[in-house]
């Protein structure tokens, strides 16, 4: 059973510092079709040492169609802004929110968005599961 906030806000709270990718789950043999997430890699090149560079460089992003509905603002989509402990920390009805956070103490804080697809958008007839998720935004108290 996952952790409240799922794994992913779970891999947060011990400390790693990850951010989504986009990946094809696919089992049958229609690999690579437009409708599954792709990681992006902006690398100046297809070699090894441009990859490897880009890699280290964190140069990634997350490309998909979910991912386009959900900034295109799209009312029937839902942000929830998930915090520390996976907490739900503010949802909102409509695909365009925001959030002001108060770091408190010195201890690292993050937060990130789950975008809810509440209108079945890709067609797999299922309603209220996410679509998208940002990549955390770390935070701390300047120091006093």
């Amino acid at each position: 059973m996952a952790p409240p906030g799922g794994w992913f806000a779970y891999a947060l709270d011990k400390g790693w510092h990850l951010g989504p990718i986009g990946a094809e789950d696919e089992h049958g043999t229609e690999w690579a079709q437009p409708q599954w997430a792709k990681t992006v890699i902006l690398a100046q090149s297809r070699d090894a040492a441009s990859l490897k560079d880009a890699m280290l460089a964190r140069a990634l992003l997350r490309a998909g169609p979910s991912l386009q509905c959900a900034a295109a603002g799209f009312q029937r989509d839902r942000c929830v802004f998930i915090g520390s402990g996976g907490q739900v920390l503010q949802a909102s009805n409509g695909a365009q929110a925001s959030l002001q956070v108060s770091a408190v103490g010195s201890e690292e804080e993050w937060v990130f968005v789950r975008i809810i697809d509440l209108a079945d958008a890709d067609g797999d007839e299922v309603s209220g599961e996410a679509v998208a998720v940002s990549a955390p935004i770390w935070f701390r108290a300047a120091p006093s």
